[in-house]
């Protein structure tokens, strides 16, 4: 009789079990063929299953190690990485992870190599704002370069995740020239990186007519300027740098 019991038992067990173990462990299988047994025998076949599947429990714990929570996520789509221009802020939001009130976060604005900064709830450098409540971040990205990067560490886990590449903004130097009435003046600028158009607007300065604005030009030109003034005259021209769609500080060419 108890082997009969142990044998339902086992097969009532390996049902409950099965497609919960079938992951973890090859599981022999058993009989299907069940003995009908009483309501007073099924409570403590219920009652032995219990007991066996805390046993079960604790060997595979002892086995395997203890079980790790999920690695953290970051709340973005690292399959489509926006991205972004150099000088832009952006905001970053985090996840939660697995171990709530010992979560840190960091950021890195050059690269995943580059040196991560942790956030706090007193941010400083570029990371220049912090909403606590819902883990979003602000950074400054004025010396952002190639790629901005997230690392959170939550139970004991880390995991560094890709957050927006950043395309450089280009750097000009201003330019400077003198010309006579009735000419131009032409200039062409040097960019890092290079490959920028410049665009400006026309000026109006007393006593000067011909001045011209410029669209996405690869070169400044001042248009034909006459002065009817007595006195020589400065016409100073913002420009305006792009490459690809990332604008530059504005320059004057005068």
């Amino acid at each position: 009789m108890k082997k009969l019991i142990h044998y339902n038992v086992l097969n009532a067990c390996y049902v409950l079990l099965r497609n919960l173990l079938s992951n973890v462990l090859l599981v022999s299988n058993f009989s299907n063929n069940f003995s009908n047994f009483s309501l007073k025998r099924m409570h403590k076949s219920a009652a032995y299953c219990v007991l066996m599947f805390f046993v079960f429990a604790s060997i595979v714990t002892n086995s395997f190690g203890q079980l790790v929570p999920n690695e953290p996520l970051i709340a973005y789509n690292s399959s489509a990485i926006p991205t972004i221009c150099q000088g832009v802020p952006v905001k970053i939001q985090m996840q939660a992870g697995s171990c709530p009130g010992t979560d840190l976060y960091q950021v890195s604005i050059n690269g995943q190599s580059g040196t991560y900064q942790t956030v706090t709830t007193a941010p400083s450098g570029f990371l220049t704002a912090y909403d606590a409540t819902n883990r979003i971040v602000t950074v400054n990205t004025t010396n952002a370069s190639g790629s901005i990067w997230v690392r959170m560490t939550s139970c004991g886990c880390s995991i560094d995740q890709q957050a927006y590449i950043v395309n450089p903004a280009p750097v000009v130097n201003p330019g400077a020239g003198t010309i006579c009435s009735g000419n131009s003046y032409a200039y062409a600028p040097t960019s890092t990186p290079s490959g920028a158009t410049y665009t400006w607007s026309a000026p109006i300065v007393t006593g000067i007519s011909g001045t011209t604005a410029g669209t996405d030009a690869s070169t400044f030109s001042s248009g034909t300027l006459t002065s009817t003034n007595v006195s020589a005259t400065v016409v100073t021209y913002s420009v305006t740098p792009k490459v690809g769609t990332c604008l530059g500080t504005p320059f004057n060419v005068a």
